[in-house]
């Protein structure tokens, strides 16, 4: 299946109408609960730490990104998958488009299967286009055939599983600078109407112009200036 065409369907899952009311399967199968839906920029991510009771296994199909684990910036790699768990505050911070991010999030009443996998991205499997066809069309199913959801909490479950087989040494990203950086985008998307520039926001956060977009580079992989030019055209 082409990348395109597997992307179409994903997207088709639509935005759940309740994040934290998904679909159910019999009471101890793990995992329940369960919703999709996937992200293609990043104006859907909250960039500010947050905690809640769900699982969020996150799938990059496209795109690297950087996420903000309990202190820790932890790289995701396009094709690698990465398990948030309940109550682990996070928050999303790249500029590393195209983006194409599949998640899906549910409850369990005992992770410590997956324990391995906590702050660990793991390398998808060569068939993880086919296997997401498949939990696609089982999510669009379950919807109106309840009993069908067994499959795909068993196909998530199964990923999972292997996952810790497949664990990706996680590069850290200082703590330090995601926050300093965390904090210079949230200040300039909220004066981009003033037309700011770099020189500007540098004098905001006492730094220097090399500094700053250094630090930047450093954590997004791309310029500063970029991204605020891409920032005025959206």
């Amino acid at each position: 299946m082409k990348d395109n065409a597997l992307e179409q369907k994903l997207m088709r899952l639509g935005n759940p109408e309740n994040y934290f009311q998904g679909l159910r399967a019999e009471r101890g199968f793990f995992p329940d609960n369960l919703l999709m839906f996937a992200r293609t920029s990043w104006a859907g991510l909250h960039k500010q730490a947050s905690a809640h009771s769900r699982h969020v296994l996150i799938i990059s199909l496209k795109g690297d990104g950087t996420l903000f684990l309990d202190n820790k910036g932890i790289e995701l790699k396009e094709g690698c998958g990465l398990l948030v768990f309940p109550f682990q505050s996070h928050a999303y911070a790249s500029l590393k488009e195209p983006l194409f991010w599949l998640f899906v999030t549910f409850s369990a009443t005992d992770d410590r299967a997956v324990a391995a996998l906590r702050n660990h991205p793991f390398r998808l499997p060569s068939t993880m286009a086919e296997s997401l066809e498949r939990m696609a069309d089982d999510y669009e199913r379950s919807k109106k055939e309840p009993e069908a959801i067994g499959d795909l909490l068993a196909a998530v479950r199964q990923l999972l599983l292997e996952g810790r087989r497949r664990l990706e040494p996680a590069r850290e990203i200082d703590a330090g600078n995601f926050q300093l950086l965390s904090e210079v985008e949230a200040f300039v998307e909220a004066h981009l109407h003033q037309g700011i520039r770099i020189k500007e926001v540098a004098g905001h956060f006492g730094v220097s112009v090399s500094t700053l977009a250094s630090k930047f580079r450093q954590q997004f992989g791309g310029s500063l200036g970029r991204h605020l030019q891409r920032l005025r055209l959206a």
